[in-house]
């Protein structure tokens, strides 16, 4: 584990409350509760450990309420059936599914709604299919505009604007071939908010500068964007049930 990174617990009502607690440069004690139960703190350098677990102790009903909230939604939520009347998350926000038959197989969707439209409303795959699709095209509407809030940060590396596709991947998030100055996204980040989709789209562009994961490819993803580590903490909540 990174020196500036620690594990550490307090007892509150008879509950152990474990959390991770990193050292960076920021002004006040910032605390994060994310979906997959997980609690992350982090703290200036120069804040004692006590100070941390008391500040900790002070939130620490709110902390059981949150992890009780998250914890019921994760035993509750099924996979996706892909069903009228689901759930499904589209940019961060819950968006309700409607699935019509169809002589012609397509998708859309609304302020509120996604729907989709199979040859045959019993075909799981088409639907499923149907769904990345959208998604997809969600990318391609939003895509330009993140772009170009992120890609001047490497450009002054002299990277030069690569080729950017969206496709369903089963595994990654993102890939780069830098030999090609080519870039994946995956169609699944859409469900994610924008944040996290910046947060892939600037670490596939760093692998233009540095094609592994070194630790200077680190280096220049934390300068360039500090607070990825929240916003990968964030994505990775994001439960993939397809």
């Amino acid at each position: 584990m990174k020196e500036n990174l620690s594990i550490r617990t307090i007892q509150y009502e008879e509950k152990t409350i474990t959390y991770r607690l990193e050292r960076k440069a920021v002004k006040n004690v910032n605390l994060h509760i994310y979906a997959n139960e997980t609690i992350y703190v982090s703290a200036p350098a120069g804040v004692p450990s006590q100070d941390i677990d008391t500040f900790l102790y002070s939130k620490g009903k709110f902390i059981l309420r949150a992890l009780e909230k998250y914890r019921q939604k994760n035993v509750q939520k099924p996979p996706l059936c892909y069903t009228s009347g689901e759930s499904v998350p589209v940019l961060g926000k819950d968006k309700i599914l409607v699935v019509k038959q169809s002589p012609a197989a397509g998708c859309d969707d609304d302020d509120s709604h996604v729907y989709l439209f199979p040859l045959n409303v019993d075909d799981f795959h088409e639907k499923e299919w149907l769904f990345h699709k959208y998604l997809a095209h969600v990318g391609i509407k939003i895509l330009p505009a993140v772009i170009d809030r992120i890609f001047p940060l490497v450009a002054a590396y002299g990277v030069t604007m690569p080729q950017f596709r969206i496709r369903y991947m089963k595994s990654r998030w993102g890939s780069c071939i830098p030999a090609k100055k080519s870039i994946t996204l995956n169609a699944l980040l859409m469900e994610a908010p924008e944040s996290c989709i910046e947060y892939i789209l600037l670490h596939e562009l760093c692998h233009l500068i540095h094609a592994n994961h070194s630790a200077r490819f680190h280096a220049l993803v934390t300068k360039l964007m500090p607070d990825w580590k929240e916003r990968k903490a964030l994505l990775e909540t994001i439960v993939i049930n397809r």
